[in-house]
């Protein structure tokens, strides 16, 4: 069968449109998929310090108060789950040590993260701003581990050890004196999920 000059002309546009909005389709799909492995690459990497210590390398921008402890889901703005993309938008400095690849420091925090997610949350009393609190009550910064334990409901009557200090399991919160690079004078308080 023959075709008209104006419907072999014809035959381009209406096939145009289709192939244009698949390749589009196709485009979306190949260059935002890459897009999703290439982002982390080119983001701005986190600094390297020597230890995640907050007293020493730690900074206190971006820190909001209130900082309120919710065991097993919350340390003030840092939630159990996040992601590292979250954590990024946080508004607080990261810092990494190469000793410790799955750990960082985040404000004041230091942040655990396992399988792309945040899994532990810790801070000494000492280094966070006075606007820490537990179920509406203030936590100073010289309370003892002692005081803190009768303060957080669910504390195992004994305390375990750590390498180099105390810690009291309170269900979804750690607390600690001198374990886990804290030092003698303050107490960590390290928020992980109370599921395991």
């Amino acid at each position: 069968m023959r075709h008209s000059r104006h419907q072999r002309d014809m035959v381009p546009t209406l096939i145009e449109p289709r192939c244009e909005r698949e390749w589009s389709m196709v485009k979306h799909l190949l260059f935002g998929s890459l897009w999703c492995f290439a982002a982390p690459l080119l983001a701005k990497p986190v600094k390297a310090v020597p230890q995640l210590r907050a007293s020493l390398y730690g900074d206190s921008k971006g820190i909001k108060c209130p900082i309120r402890i919710v065991p097993g889901e919350s340390f003030g703005a840092l939630k159990l789950g996040q992601t590292m993309a979250d954590l990024k938008t946080s508004g607080m400095a990261m810092k990494t040590t190469p000793e410790l690849p799955s750990s960082y420091l985040v404000g004041m925090f230091v942040v655990r993260i396992d399988h792309g997610r945040v899994i532990s949350i810790s801070a000494e009393l000492a280094d966070l701003p006075p606007c820490v609190s537990y179920n509406n009550k203030r936590l100073h910064k010289s309370m003892s581990l002692d005081k803190l334990r009768n303060i957080f409901k669910g504390c195992a009557k004994n305390s375990g050890q750590t390498i180099g200090g105390n810690a009291v399991n309170c269900g979804g919160v750690i607390l600690s004196m001198g374990g886990w690079g804290g030092t003698q004078k303050s107490v960590s308080i390290n928020v992980e999920s109370s599921k395991k």
